[in-house]
């Protein structure tokens, strides 16, 4: 198929490149009639015409942004859909995750559930062979992902965000005055900046507090600094906050 169009009868506030993405996903041209040039005509490959959908705007002008939204939504979703059907990780983290943000456990017992666990074998071929089966797991389990659904759960997880920012929010707030979150310029530090900062205070503290103790406490009684390495933002900042707290710094 060949499709003839006159630029000089392009509506208003459409451009070409615009025009020619239209008409590739939607087989359908815009068109002016209210301006010089031909009207736009479709041909077979051998020169015979071809049906053509014509929208004629007739003098209108399109407000080509509103479009644009609309495709850059479109192909952040298929984008998001690919990426889910390729990566459970990538699925929970972002849409399955009933905590934000969501727990190393949680994406492990996840992973656990479909039967993607760490893969145990006793040579090359059986690894191969436990790796094709894994693969095929990850199809069956991802295939049935649609677009309706991640924006369901997208909708649910920005609750979840919501709330942990909030949350997050006050805690940064409470302790700032103990440890540098911001430059002297007041605007925030890089994050792994900030992490390391609130982790230096931490590891400076003791008792290891109760509610932490699981996770955090080494052998010795201390911080378990690589543990905190290894630990979010968001979290670091609630274990300082609770030690704050506990000490009686903050009220």
């Amino acid at each position: 198929m060949k499709l003839v169009y006159d630029m000089e009868s392009l509506p208003t506030g459409l451009d070409p490149g615009n025009m020619t993405k239209i008409y590739e996903q939607h087989h359908v041209v815009y068109w002016d009639s209210s301006k010089k040039g031909l009207k736009p005509a479709l041909y077979q490959d051998n020169g015979e015409r071809a049906l053509l959908a014509i929208v004629d705007t007739k003098g209108m002008e399109i407000d080509i942004e509103e479009y644009q939204k609309l495709v850059l939504d479109k192909e952040f979703w298929e984008r998001e859909l690919y990426n889910c059907k390729k990566s459970p990780m990538y699925f929970y983290a972002n849409y399955a995750t009933p905590v934000y943000p969501h727990t190393q456990d949680g994406l492990r017992a996840y992973l656990k559930s479909i039967g993607l666990a760490a893969i145990v074998a006793k040579d090359d071929v059986d690894a191969q062979e436990a790796w094709k089966h894994q693969q095929q797991i990850v199809f069956d389990e991802m295939s049935s992902l649609t677009i309706e659904f991640l924006q369901e759960r997208k909708a649910v997880v920005d609750v979840l965000k919501a709330a942990y920012d909030s949350k997050l929010d006050v805690f940064e707030k409470a302790i700032s005055p103990f440890v540098s979150l911001t430059g002297k310029d007041g605007l925030p530090l890089e994050d792994k900046k900030r992490e390391i900062n609130v982790i230096e205070k931490i590891k400076k503290t003791s008792p290891v507090l109760p509610k932490w103790s699981e996770t955090y406490r080494t052998k010795k009684g201390r911080w378990d600094v690589p543990v905190l390495a290894n630990t979010s933002y968001g979290v670091l900042v609630e274990i300082y906050y609770d030690i704050l707290k506990d000490q009686d710094r903050i009220k």
